[in-house]
């Protein structure tokens, strides 16, 4: 995943083919008569005091002035009116398909390969690449479109003021280029400068953060108390005040010294070109004409400055559309075809046999083999257990057998096919899988289990599978029964189920979807090991006839399973029945014989 670095030309035309698509022809268009109608407009203000003056000073007639200054008027705003409302239209058509494009950049992440975002490298490049679909000060697509339009607008309107400027003195005309350049390069110097030390205070500014957003949390507030943490807090926050102020002053003795510098630039700058036109007056130089070169001087400033901006604003922009197109660009393994005919059809069947054959896996950018020539196959039906201490690769070889991971080497079958020959998303189907990070949305009850919008999902079935779970006498209670909303988060009125009754919630999912193949992967181990029991074999009892894989750190939870395997380092250390492996006496026994001491009843249940 490395990180993509165009240039600013190269993004400018990336940046219009691809948010602009099939709209570029018209945009053009419209872009053109924005750029040259604004052009038009400025160079009418300014004119417009010297096409007074001479009025004022050749026409005689009072009526003929007013009328004349107002066809000007209605010309300029007409002009005005007209520009305006089509750049209205072309920036917001321009901005719709910016935020169609995000939908796409979220259809982007939900799809790739899942382990270029279960890294903490790839959820970077993800969320540094959303950047450029969101509408934030001059960054993101929009903004490269729209500014590179401003550049172009700002250098014609240079190079038209420049020219009716060196009409008169060619000389006025370099003066004002070469001294407004100078004041904005030093300007940038100024910026640059923050830009490459901006690090140094970033991370003062993020700790300052954190500690003011602890300092409110109500979860902090017994701890600070108990513990004495405030004359801590606010000596670090002292500390890293004084810290930061340092930078500060710096920054502010710089930004004096700038000032000072353009200051003086720009009275040199005015001197100049005032003292050659001054002198052109004193030489018969028309009064209108000497009032339109002022304007056109204050002009050629204001054009210079806008360049310089939409450069600066393009070059940092680009940053942030290098890093989109390092998440859109970003090599996918797992990339869909669109011709069907390329996959295996997966078999209809209540269940499925799934095959590792010498599958070795390690995690991008390291030679840490997880699992290296790992051979299981599991049964049609089987009810099979997962078993070991954390970090065994329990997670891991399920997410492989899934196919969110691919093997670095070697085979994954599923019923003797190769599971790379079946398209991606009939494979997930085969799979209801309840992570131990499972998590709940703001949606409702029926959404949460049916994972479908309310319009197609099967209040029947829904309703089926809430009594199946054990959840029907809950829900009976809500008001608005399995419509009602999960979560406060965007309902004050949701409802906010229990460690058990989520357990329950899942396990109705697990039955909505009513797939072939089942796993549990450590759900419940915020329980205690008696309600995991019972959760698990509740899980055991509704799926019937299914392949199905239980993982647990409590060896009691899965007795009931047809075989058990102990991982250690991605190794099958043990396997077999649970009173097998007891009689083994290795090291699934020592581990269940220390858990059972904590738990009473099951040594009660196994000594009997």
């Amino acid at each position: 995943m490395n990180k993509k670095n165009y240039s600013v030309f190269k993004n400018i035309i990336f940046t219009h083919k691809y948010i602009l698509q099939d709209y570029i022809a018209k945009y053009c268009a419209g872009a053109a008569v924005i750029v040259l109608s604004n052009i038009f407009t400025s160079f009418m203000l300014t004119l417009l005091p010297a096409y007074a003056v001479k009025l004022l000073t050749e026409e005689k007639n009072i009526n003929q002035i007013l009328l004349k200054l107002t066809c000007y008027f209605l010309i300029l705003y007409t002009v005005t009116i007209l520009y305006k409302r089509l750049e209205k239209s072309i920036d917001n058509k321009t901005d719709m398909n910016r935020m169609f494009k995000c939908l796409d950049y979220y259809d982007n992440i939900m799809l790739t390969n899942y382990l270029n975002i279960d890294t903490s490298k790839g959820r970077e490049i993800f969320n540094a690449g959303l950047d450029s679909y969101m509408d934030d000060f001059h960054k993101g697509f929009t903004h490269m479109i729209v500014d590179f339009r401003v550049l172009i607008q700002s250098i014609l309107g240079l190079i038209i003021y420049c020219a009716f400027i060196a009409r008169v003195n060619i000389f006025v005309s370099l003066i004002l280029i070469v001294i407004s350049s100078i004041s904005i390069i030093v300007n940038m110097l100024n910026e640059k400068w923050i830009n490459k030390n901006k690090e140094k205070w970033f991370k003062l500014d993020t700790k300052l953060s954190y500690l003011s957003a602890q300092a409110t949390l109500p979860k902090n507030a017994k701890d600070v108390r108990l513990y004495s943490i405030k004359n801590w807090f606010v000596d670090t926050f002292e500390y890293l005040i004084a810290l930061r102020q340092n930078w500060l002053e710096k920054e502010l003795r710089i930004v004096f010294l700038v000032n000072i510098a353009e200051r003086v630039l720009t009275a040199i700058k005015y001197a100049i070109a005032y003292f050659v036109v001054f002198n052109k007056v004193k030489n018969g130089l028309d009064i209108a004409l000497f009032i339109m070169l002022i304007g056109l001087i204050l002009g050629v400033n204001t054009w210079i400055s806008t360049i310089f901006d939409n450069i600066k604003y393009l070059q940092l922009n680009n940053i942030t559309v290098n890093n989109s197109r390092t998440a859109v660009e970003i090599d996918d393994d797992f990339s869909n075809e669109d011709n069907t005919e390329l996959y295996n059809q997966i078999p209809i069947q209540k269940a499925h046999e799934i095959k590792f054959e010498n599958v070795t896996f390690s995690f991008p950018e390291t030679d840490v083999k997880v699992f290296d020539k790992f051979n299981l196959t599991i049964h049609m039906g089987e009810k099979l257990a997962l078993v070991g201490i954390n970090g065994a690769g329990k997670t891991t070889l399920i997410k492989l057998m899934c196919g969110l991971y691919k093997p670095s080497e070697g085979k994954i079958y599923l019923d003797g096919v190769d599971i790379s020959t079946y398209k991606k998303e009939d494979y997930f189907k085969l799979f209801s899988v309840v992570f131990q990070d499972f998590h709940v949305l703001a949606l409702s009850i029926a959404e949460n289990i049916s994972s479908c919008a309310k319009d197609v999902t099967d209040y029947g079935k829904v309703n089926k599978c809430v009594e199946l779970s054990g959840l029907k006498e809950k829900i009976d209670k809500l008001k608005n029964g399995v419509n009602t909303n999960m979560l406060k988060s965007l309902d004050n009125d949701g409802v906010v189920f229990s460690g058990g009754q989520t357990q329950k919630l899942m396990l109705a999912r697990c039955l909505y979807k009513d797939s072939p193949i089942i796993v549990l992967d450590e759900p419940t181990s915020a329980l205690d090991a008696l309600a995991e029991t019972e959760i698990y074999e509740k899980y055991s009892s509704l799926t019937e006839n299914k392949t199905s894989i239980f993982i647990s750190h409590r060896l009691s939870s899965t007795k009931f399973c047809d075989r058990i395997i102990m991982l250690d380092n991605g190794k099958i250390i043990e396997e077999g029945t649970h009173e097998d492996l007891l009689k083994q006496n290795k090291e699934y026994a020592k581990m269940f014989n220390v858990q059972s001491s904590y738990y009473q009843e099951e040594v009660t249940e196994f000594a009997l």
